[in-house]
């Protein structure tokens, strides 16, 4: 009796070739999300490729920020990799250096910046929460 835990949960004729997955970050055309006016982002992982997540390499310059904002249906996750950013979220302030993340649940205003004297880098990865059924 097979294991249905262990089927994947994509369709075998919506599935993307692994080959095809690979992603050469520096290759990615960079772009400015709306309302996030001083940073540089480079999309990493959307779909067709990913079903309910996005990532994305950010750089942001010294005193650039991203306005508070707020994600209804996505958490998202951001993990520094060089510098200082600042993160509030609902108010409360955190800040992360090399190595650190922090989450931010759906429905909370957040706002991030630099507070490094030269370039911060950072990871963010966002997923679409889905309600679970059963236990």
């Amino acid at each position: 009796m097979a294991d249905d835990s262990l089927q994947p949960a994509v369709p075998a004729a919506a599935r993307v070739h692994p080959a095809k997955r690979r992603v050469v970050i520096a290759d990615v055309k960079p772009t400015v999300p709306a309302r996030h006016y001083d940073l540089v982002s480079r999309r990493i992982a959307e779909a067709p490729h990913a079903q309910a997540m996005k990532a994305s390499e950010v750089t942001m310059q010294p005193g650039a920020w991203a306005e508070g904002h707020v994600h209804p249906e996505h958490e998202q996750l951001f993990i520094v990799l060089s510098g200082t950013m600042g993160l509030r979220i609902e108010g409360a302030e955190l800040r992360l250096g090399p190595g650190e993340a922090a989450l931010v649940l759906p429905g909370e205003l957040h706002e991030n910046f630099n507070t490094a004297s030269g370039e911060t880098t950072y990871l963010v990865i966002s997923a679409k929460v889905v309600a679970r059924s059963g236990p």
